[in-house]
């Protein structure tokens, strides 16, 4: 089970695009806190505006209000090609998450085709129909 958090960000790392990420660092002792000593790799799904959507284990509990120490963006965005027509996205044995960001990206770039899928669900969009299975990567 995944939560969707929605963390406000400002400067540069609202200018995240597909293939980054975030090292974060959740701590009840403050901002300043060097606990936990190792931060977690957080992958955001989506930017809205001033904030990202990013989706963490629902094991985990979190509070409207709290701060998150964000560092990032860190990564390489992963190129889209303006002239390609076709994209295949696969997430193998791994949840989809870090492929949600490219795939709304390309779908807003008008990308011909698109395929995603991750452990027998199937999204299929241009000329293919769209299956039931295939809303379950939004």
């Amino acid at each position: 089970n995944l939560q969707r958090l929605e963390v406000a960000v400002e400067g540069t790392q609202r200018e995240v695009q597909p293939g980054h990420h975030f090292l974060a660092r959740l701590s009840d002792s403050g901002i300043d806190s060097w606990q936990p000593y190792l931060r977690e790799p957080w992958i955001p799904i989506r930017q809205q505006g001033n904030s990202l959507v990013i989706e963490r284990p629902a094991e985990y509990a979190y509070q409207p209000g709290q701060i998150v120490s964000l560092l990032g963006p860190l990564g390489r965005p992963i190129p889209l090609y303006p002239l390609a027509r076709t994209l295949l996205l696969i997430a193998y044995d791994a949840a989809p998450a870090s492929l949600l960001m490219l795939a709304e990206t390309a779908l807003a770039r008008h990308q011909r085709d698109l395929d995603f899928g991750w452990h027998g669900a199937t999204l299929r969009t241009g000329s293919a129909a769209r299956t039931d299975r295939s809303t379950a990567w939004r």
